[in-house]
């Protein structure tokens, strides 16, 4: 076998394997994400009762103690360090009512994160301009949100956003997180809030698996159409 014939076999047979194993992957996330629930808690309190596996949350009532949140800001590159990111991490506690402010404990926290990407540059001041002018975007929005608004929340795992968040919650002073039996916790629950309906969820992977599916099809296709033009040269040249 020629060294061309051979590289052409691994990779047919390398995009044959990944085609195969999308379609698994895609079915695999609609699977979980059709039977995860909705759980609804008429406190955020009763949040530590549940499963550390339980994902999406409604909640009844809550309060958020806005006058002590905490944040950290974070900058980051891509593409090679072209692009630079500025990012917010804020971290609200989740109360049951207002009255709750002075037992200094909290069972969850809102996450809320703000972005910006600039292109990056060696200069020092237009940096320093760039992230003024963020900061003050993300103070003036943050301050006109006086209760965000939220159909559900998602509780995040264990990500590079959540590290930032539990980065943030450290450095509140007032609230200890807590757990099941009012001790400090160190399982940090931190909820995005999610502003669209729920069953939206299983729609969006609908598509991703149908996608996912097509996609075997395309290249089956493909390698069908590259050999019967590969058999048409062969029978001209002959």
């Amino acid at each position: 076998m020629q060294t061309s014939d051979y590289r052409d076999a691994n990779t047919n047979l390398f995009w044959t394997v990944l085609l195969i194993a999308l379609p698994v992957m895609a079915v695999r996330q609609f699977i979980k994400k059709d039977t995860e629930k909705l759980i609804q808690l008429g406190s955020v309190n009763d949040i530590v009762f549940e499963s550390p596996f339980k994902r999406y949350f409604e909640l009844e009532y809550y309060y958020l103690d806005k006058l002590r949140v905490s944040f950290v800001d974070i900058q980051d590159t891509r593409n090679k360090g072209r692009v630079r990111i500025f990012r917010r991490y804020y971290t609200v506690p989740i109360l049951y009512s207002n009255e709750d402010t002075v037992r200094h404990k909290c069972a969850a926290w809102l996450g809320m994160c703000y972005e910006r990407e600039v292109n990056n540059t060696k200069d020092e001041l237009a940096l320093k301009r760039y992230l003024l002018d963020f900061n003050r975007y993300v103070e003036r929005s943050f301050s006109s949100t006086s209760n965000p608004k939220f159909i559900y929340l998602d509780k995040i795992g264990n990500t590079y956003d959540k590290d930032h968040y539990v980065e943030a919650i450290d450095k509140n002073g007032y609230y200890k997180n807590i757990n099941q039996w009012g001790y400090r916790d160190e399982s940090y629950r931190v909820l995005v809030p999610i502003n669209e309906p729920f069953e939206s969820r299983a729609k969006m992977a609908t598509l991703y698996v149908l996608g996912a599916l097509l996609l075997p099809i395309i290249y089956w296709l493909w390698l069908q159409t590259k050999k019967i033009k590969e058999e048409a040269i062969q029978e001209w040249i002959a």
